[in-house]
C-alpha cells in the first residue's frame, strides 16, 4: 500500500486565515477545518450542552407568610398644625399612610395645640355597659372626642372562674368599626364587630368578638382625609418628583386658634395601638 509523506519539508494552507504554515503543524478542528496549532479554538461547551433539568422552585412544607402587625411610627418634630377649623394637618416626611387609615397620636407633650388639647389628640372614653360578643352598640361615658365615623379599640379581659384557682385573665382585644356617633346618648352605633383598621393602606388579620365590661378603656382614631404631598427637583428623570410630606384629618370640635406644635417626639399609631 502506498505511504503519504510525513509532510517534514512541505506547507499546508490554513482554512481559517489562508496563510502558509509547516505541514506537520496542522491541527484539525472539532468542525473538521484545518488550521495552524496557533488558530486552533476548541469546540465550546454551549454548542452541545449537557441535559439539566428544571431547578426545584416550590417547597414542600411552604407556608404563608404571617402579616406583620402594624406599629407606631414617629413623626417630625411640632408636627402638629391646626387653622381654627375641624381641618388639622400633619408632617410627616415620605409618609405612607393612606386616605381611610385610622391613626392615633401617642406621646403629645404640649397642652394643647390650637385650643385641642393633647387628651383629644389619642381619644379614648369609658364602657358605660356590659357589651356581649354580638352587641350591637357601644355606650360610654363620652363619645364627643370621637369622630363621627370611625374605628374603635378594646382591651379587656376575662373573668376567672371561682371554681378554678389556677384560672389565668387572658386579654381580649377588638377592633370595631362603627358608622354612627350618637353624642346625645354617647352612643356608638351601625357597628361592624371583630375587624381590623387599615394603617399604611394594609388591613391587618382581623380580630375576635368578646364580651367587654362596663369600666374597660374604649380607645378611639381618626381618618386620614388626605396625603399632602409637594415638589421637588430630580437630579434624574424625570426633573421634578412629588414626594409625600404629610396627612390631614377631622377634628371632632374644629380648633380655636391658629397654631404648630405637639412635641419633639410625636407618635402615630394604629388604632391598636401595635398590639392588634
Amino acid at each position: 500500500m502506498a505511504k503519504f509523506s510525513s509532510g517534514k519539508y512541505a506547507q499546508f494552507i490554513s482554512d481559517r486565515s489562508g496563510m502558509a504554515f509547516p505541514y506537520q503543524e496542522m491541527v484539525v478542528e472539532w468542525t473538521g477545518a484545518r488550521v495552524h496549532t496557533s488558530e486552533f479554538e476548541p469546540k465550546s461547551p454551549q454548542v452541545s450542552p449537557k441535559p439539566h433539568g428544571a431547578d426545584p422552585q416550590a417547597l414542600e412544607h411552604a407556608r404563608p407568610r404571617s402579616p406583620s402587625i402594624p406599629s407606631p411610627g414617629i413623626l417630625n418634630p411640632d408636627p402638629l398644625s391646626m387653622n381654627a377649623t375641624t381641618t388639622a394637618t400633619v408632617t410627616l416626611d415620605n409618609c405612607q399612610l393612606k386616605v381611610g387609615d385610622a391613626v392615633t397620636f401617642l406621646n403629645v407633650t404640649d397642652n394643647a395645640v390650637g385650643g385641642v388639647t393633647n387628651v383629644l389628640l389619642s381619644p379614648f372614653a369609658t364602657l358605660a355597659t356590659n357589651m356581649t360578643d354580638s352587641s350591637t352598640t357601644i355606650v360610654c361615658d363620652s363619645t364627643s372626642q370621637f369622630p363621627s365615623s370611625g374605628f374603635v379599640f378594646i382591651q379587656s379581659f376575662s373573668s376567672p372562674a371561682s371554681t378554678d384557682p389556677n384560672y389565668v385573665p387572658e386579654k381580649n382585644f377588638e377592633v370595631i368599626k362603627y358608622e354612627t356617633n350618637t353624642t346625645g346618648t354617647q352612643t356608638l352605633s351601625n357597628l361592624t364587630r371583630a375587624t381590623n383598621a387599615p394603617f399604611r393602606g394594609i388591613t391587618p388579620p382581623l380580630t375576635s368578638a368578646f364580651a367587654h365590661t362596663a369600666g374597660v378603656t374604649v380607645f378611639g382614631a381618626f381618618n386620614v382625609a388626605s396625603v399632602t404631598t409637594t415638589t421637588k427637583n430630580n437630579p434624574g428623570e424625570p426633573s421634578q418628583i412629588t414626594v409625600n410630606t404629610g396627612f390631614t384629618f377631622t377634628l371632632p370640635t374644629a380648633a380655636t386658634a391658629t397654631e404648630v406644635g405637639g412635641g419633639p417626639n410625636v407618635y402615630f399609631s394604629p388604632v391598636g395601638r401595635g398590639i392588634v
